[in-house]
């Protein structure tokens, strides 16, 4: 008995610094990757690959508006195809939940556009009903994937629910409530038709 019981702690005392290494590499390696994820901070507000989140709304003097997934290189995305007369515009609009931002200051979104030169306008509207935009003039025609970024302290305070001016009102992302890219005829753009790709909406 006494000579088993010897075996058994010298198997104990060999393996047990191995285990202990073993353990100490694996906490390790989940403790980096972790603090990586938590460093990068990035959400994705939308992956853009579902054209039924979207509603579309015109002008209604004329302008018109189709949107469909349709595939890209990494996957799917969302096509908005638009005939905008002048001075017109359509848009796309979704809700979102008030996290969907996270903690994120910036937000970002990548696409390509075709055809008619216009106006492209990401519109983040809060819970109190308050309209903030951040246009990029004549955007719509770009033959390469783009990147586009905006801060949100960058963004335009445009009007309250009730109409009123809300000039110098502040965006915070934890209170967006919805979203809306509008595309519209601006001064120096061409009315006409064309094709816009949106993909990947984040913030950070």
């Amino acid at each position: 008995m006494a000579g088993k019981i010897s075996s058994s702690i010298i198997r104990e005392v060999f393996w047990r610094p191995f285990l202990f290494l073993f353990l100490i590499m694996v906490s390790s390696e989940g403790a980096i990757s972790l603090e990586t994820d938590l460093d990068e901070g990035t959400v994705t507000v939308d992956s853009m690959d579902k054209s039924d989140s979207w509603t579309v709304k015109t002008d209604g003097r004329g302008s018109l508006a189709q949107i469909s997934s349709v595939p890209d290189p990494a996957g799917t995305c969302l096509s908005v195809s638009f005939n905008l007369v002048p001075n017109g515009y359509i848009g796309i609009s979704r809700n979102l939940d008030l996290k969907s931002l996270g903690a994120g200051e910036k937000i970002r979104f990548s696409y390509r556009g075709s055809g008619a030169p216009n106006t492209l306008e990401l519109r983040l509207v809060d819970r109190d009903g308050t309209t903030y935009r951040y246009p990029w003039n004549a955007k719509t025609s770009a033959p390469e994937w783009t990147v586009l970024e905006a801060s949100l302290d960058d963004f335009e305070c445009l009007r309250r629910l009730d109409g009123t001016e809300c000039q110098g009102k502040k965006l915070y992302s934890n209170s967006v409530g919805s979203m809306n890219f509008i595309i519209y005829n601006w001064q120096g753009d061409q009315p006409g038709s064309g094709t816009v790709l949106l993909d990947q909406v984040e913030s950070s």
